[in-house]
């Protein structure tokens, strides 16, 4: 409705105008230089054309422009503005067609150069539609079907014909490149997750974009920064994984540091990540030295434990011979632990104790 009102209002300042005209032509008041001559009918829908277009409305500017071509096939200016109704409705190819026709039905300078302005703007819609479908088959590997889209882009990137061909010829500054352009939408989400503080949600992209290409190490410095994150997030946990998961973890996180660390723009970056990696691995490494120990030192003391519960407090002299045949390879063992531990760690006084209790049941049985 607000098309045929709009298209009525029109209507009726023409007719207005034509009024007006009319009477200052009947009273004398305008002299022939003043009074505009006659709006043709075609010239009146491109104008009602081009105020639609204007006001982005280009199926309404294009309705317009089929109009007045069928009163003319071969105006150059409704050719033309067919060609800008066509573009600003996404479809470049069908422009350039009518922006061509334009030009041959055109003999004047001014109009010619605005052509060529919009043939140009037509091309470089093609190519773009053509390099972004070139992006969408790389990114889902169809290598052969890229290159044929890249065909109708004149002004092709070299390295991502390069890329597209599968040559290995590609330095890894320019490779890193290419990827980058392969994977922005993934890398764009990884970011604003790790902004977040949305680890998972951020190695989730990266290794979407890892499968499109494994290469990256602008990918690779976000998986190792969202795998720290998710270290620290899962130590924060009332029950933290076990610590073989969460080297596992920063192993991981690790690797991608080290091939991050091959692009010298990304050092900078990556430095603090790679500290703050090493700094939890040797964390976690000696934890689990600790526990081995605790394990260790726990082993000894629950057979020491059993070898007390089988006897009872009187224990004749053959059963005192077998409690100290079964107690010392447990002192030998305990004073071994003695010498790897501090005295003042709780491994060494728990060690400490365990001896002294080994060196009064030794004594108490002589």
């Amino acid at each position: 409705m607000t098309g045929i009102a709009t298209a009525r209002d029109d209507e009726d300042d023409d007719d207005r105008y034509r009024g007006i005209a009319f009477e200052l032509r009947r009273t004398g008041e305008a002299g022939p230089e003043t009074v505009p001559p006659a709006e043709s009918e075609i010239d009146r829908r491109l104008r009602r054309a081009r105020q639609r277009l204007d006001d982005r409305d280009h199926q309404a500017a294009l309705a317009l422009v089929i109009e007045a071509l069928r009163l003319d096939r071969r105006h150059p200016g409704a050719h033309l503005l067919q060609a800008e109704c066509l573009l600003a409705g996404d479809e470049p190819a069908r422009a350039l067609e009518a922006a061509q026709t334009a030009r041959g039905h055109d003999g004047d300078a001014a109009l010619t150069e605005r052509i060529d302005a919009v043939v140009a703007r037509c091309r470089a819609a093609i190519a773009a539609d053509a390099l972004e479908a070139a992006r969408a088959c790389l990114r889902r590997g169809d290598h052969r079907r890229a290159l044929d889209h890249l065909s109708r882009v004149p002004d092709a990137s070299a390295d991502v014909l390069t890329y597209a061909r599968g040559d290995r010829a590609l330095d890894p500054a320019r490779l890193e490149a290419v990827l980058r352009w392969l994977t922005q939408e993934e890398l764009a989400a990884a970011r604003q997750a790790l902004a977040d503080q949305q680890y998972d949600r951020a190695r989730r992209e990266c290794g979407a974009a890892a499968k499109i290409d494994p290469r990256g190490r602008q990918c690779a410095l976000l998986g190792a920064t969202a795998l720290l994150g998710l270290y620290y997030t899962a130590v924060a946990q009332d029950q933290p994984p076990a610590l073989e998961t969460l080297q596992r973890t920063l192993r991981q996180a690790a690797e991608l540091a080290r091939k991050a660390a091959d692009d010298e723009t990304l050092r900078h970056e990556l430095a603090p990540v790679q500290r703050d990696i090493q700094a939890r691995l040797r964390t976690v490494a000696e934890a689990l030295v600790q526990r081995a120990a605790w394990r260790e030192i726990k082993a000894l003391a629950d057979r020491y434990r059993g070898v007390m519960d089988a006897y009872d407090r009187m224990v004749t002299s053959v059963q005192a011979g077998n409690i100290r045949a079964s107690l010392a390879p447990i002192a030998i063992e305990v004073g071994r632990l003695r010498e790897v531990h501090p005295p003042a760690s709780p491994e060494g006084e728990t060690l400490r104790k365990l001896a002294e209790a080994i060196a009064r049941v030794m004594h108490n049985l002589r």
